[in-house]
């Protein structure tokens, strides 16, 4: 899999320091672990989010035809 994305030169030394800094303490010096962690927590986040909207998006809709339901019974 290959994922490319883009971001500012500042946001990129930024995350490189933080990263090398991350590594050392928590992953022994692997950067694969440490990309994992942020790929698994960022997909986490994703899913939550979508999962959210999903739900929101339902209750409008429930709503919207509970409301359509007593038009049609008042009138």
């Amino acid at each position: 899999m290959e994922i490319i994305i883009t971001i500012p030169d500042e946001q990129w030394d930024e995350f490189q320091a933080v990263a090398q800094k991350a590594v050392e303490q928590y992953w022994n010096g692997s950067y694969e672990g440490f990309a994992t962690y942020i790929m698994t927590v960022n997909l986490e986040n994703y899913i939550a989010s979508q999962k959210k909207k999903q739900e929101k998006k339902m209750k409008q809709s429930l709503a919207s035809y509970e409301e359509i339901l007593r038009k049609e019974m008042n009138e």
